[in-house]
């Protein structure tokens, strides 16, 4: 696993997650399995096109071809959806997209945040996760800690669960970011996980971005 909190932007970040607003805290997991996945799926497509050459274009060949590049497009679609993380915290909002699913969560909108073991079997496994209550979830597997945040959404309270690469750093960012845009929430950690950001770590993120927004 890899990737930490506030890591420099990629373009699909900051295309995709974000919100215009001056970035306060970024993060990035990348699985495990990530290149792993990605070669499967290679090796796979690349037999779907060659066993059928190679057996000449018969019947069970063909069969065997289809059946490779079945399992290499479904390997490929898993690798772009499922295996990279990312976190944007800005002045407005929380933004955390794993693959083609995407979470915006307005600060304003959030009552409370834990750092908590990551609830697999709630949740039913790792992933792009939705409850029949409306709780969310996007995940990354190999990953236990997780932050969850209980929001408003209309007259519901909702929770949506992350899984940053530091879950109680990403919280501590989150609060930090409250404190920018003058919105208290109350943060918990109920993980034995240690947050590698200091009090110093998080005035200085916080100074940093006053002096953004009194430069708009």
């Amino acid at each position: 696993m890899t990737a930490g909190g506030n890591s420099p932007p990629d373009d699909f970040a900051e295309k995709f997650v974000s919100d215009g607003s001056p970035s306060l805290f970024r993060a990035k997991a990348v699985a495990k399995y990530h290149a792993v996945m990605l070669a499967c799926a290679v090796v796979a497509l690349l037999a779907g096109v060659s066993v059928p050459v190679f057996g000449g274009l018969s019947l069970g060949s063909v069969a065997l071809g289809v059946l490779y590049g079945l399992v290499g497009v479904t390997l490929a679609f898993l690798w772009a959806t499922v295996t990279v993380l990312r976190v944007n915290v800005t002045s407005e909002s929380l933004h955390v997209n794993l693959g083609l699913s995407s979470q915006t969560i307005p600060l304003a909108s959030i009552e409370s945040i834990r750092a908590v073991d990551y609830p697999a079997k709630k949740l039913g496994g790792w992933g792009i996760r939705r409850t029949l209550q409306g709780d969310r979830a996007l995940s990354v597997m190999g990953l236990k800690a997780a932050v969850e945040i209980r929001y408003r959404e209309g007259d519901k309270t909702r929770l949506f669960y992350f899984t940053p690469p530091d879950a109680s750093g990403c919280a501590s960012a989150i609060q930090s970011a409250h404190q920018v845009s003058g919105t208290g929430v109350r943060v918990a950690h109920e993980t034995s996980e240690e947050s590698p950001q200091t009090a110093d770590d998080l005035a200085l993120l916080t100074a940093n971005s006053q002096a953004k927004k009194r430069s708009l």
